[in-house]
């Protein structure tokens, strides 16, 4: 059973000064077996920010290029995986609620979110 998260080192932060904000997405296996995650490229991740109306202010996966590499990741029982991203703050505006969401991709079922609220 794959449990994800996603965390941020502040969920409220002041936004003047504050150029990106540091989120951590994990993906942790909690079963008793090992679980195969299989990827048709080299993108491990993806993570988008939503504003406040629902429409995307940032997508990680946008300016990046990735192998059309297949591969396969094999998790054991008790290991995650963790990957920490930068969200831009440049969209934000103080006062305002957003949400990060992030999954492996590809893979139903590793979705997780946090809710960022810039003062």
């Amino acid at each position: 059973m794959l449990v994800a998260r996603l965390d941020a080192r502040s969920t409220e932060f002041p936004l003047v000064g504050n150029r990106e904000v540091a989120v951590s997405y994990s993906v942790t296996n909690r079963g008793r077996r090992a679980e195969r995650l299989q990827f048709p490229t080299d993108q491990r991740i993806e993570l988008v920010l939503r504003g406040p109306d629902g429409k995307t202010l940032f997508l990680w996966s946008e300016d990046r290029i990735f192998a059309a590499t297949p591969s396969d990741v094999l998790l054991n029982p008790g290991e995650r995986l963790e990957y920490p991203v930068a969200v831009p703050t440049r969209d934000m505006v103080a006062g305002r609620t957003y949400t990060a969401e992030a999954t492996l991709a590809g893979i139903a079922g590793t979705g997780a979110s946090a809710v960022l609220r810039p003062q």
